[in-house]
């Protein structure tokens, strides 16, 4: 019978090498979260549009003379460039609007702040003036440069989803035979695995 090690029993030699093996792991990934992150979002995108590219190569018009193992998947990602397109321009068109609205909502939220301001409730007035900082202009400007900031941040993190979406979809056709032609004895049974799933 095997003898359990425990914690303690390590040497402290060992310890430490784990422990500087976890540190060194921990400080990788965040080093190459740019990278990671991208990669999971990827990975789960294509498992989330597998089905539908399934369905979609059943169809008659996808088995058709000229149709490509890879085509459900073009179709699916220029939809989703058509969705994102459309979202993009509602949002331009909303954002636009409301800069040009600025001014003129500044003014009436000034208006409502003076008359706020004279009013007196038991002898107790409101003190408002950091309200009006808070609501300027500037303020405003400031806020929608941060967002159109993360909005480009968002779409570069997009694209490279879209790069290694790209490869995922590639590789996903040929994987299987690769891993027959490398694994022939483990095949069988890794497809009995799946099949019983």
């Amino acid at each position: 019978m095997a003898e359990r090690q425990s914690l303690r029993d390590l040497q402290s030699g060992t310890v430490a090498n784990i422990a500087i093996i976890l540190a060194i792991s921990v400080l990788a990934i965040r080093v190459i979260e740019e990278v990671i992150q991208p990669l999971v979002i990827a990975v789960l995108l294509f498992l989330l549009i597998r089905p539908a590219a399934q369905w979609l190569e059943e169809r008659p018009l996808m088995q058709g003379k000229y149709a490509h193992p890879l085509m459900p998947y073009g179709v699916l990602v220029a939809l989703l460039f058509v969705v994102l397109w459309i979202a993009s321009q509602v949002l331009y068109a909303n954002v636009t609007a409301f800069t040009e609205e600025v001014p003129m909502l500044t003014e009436k939220l000034n208006e409502k702040v003076v008359w706020f301001e004279g009013i007196s409730v038991m002898g107790y007035s409101f003190d408002i003036s950091g309200l009006t900082e808070l609501f300027s202009v500037e303020t405003i400007n400031e806020y929608i440069g941060d967002f159109v900031g993360s909005l480009a941040s968002f779409t570069t993190r997009a694209a490279t989803v879209l790069i290694f979406l790209l490869f995922i979809i590639l590789e996903a056709e040929t994987l299987p035979r690769r891993l027959k032609a490398a694994f022939p004895e483990d095949a069988a049974r890794i497809e009995g695995i799946t099949s019983n799933a």
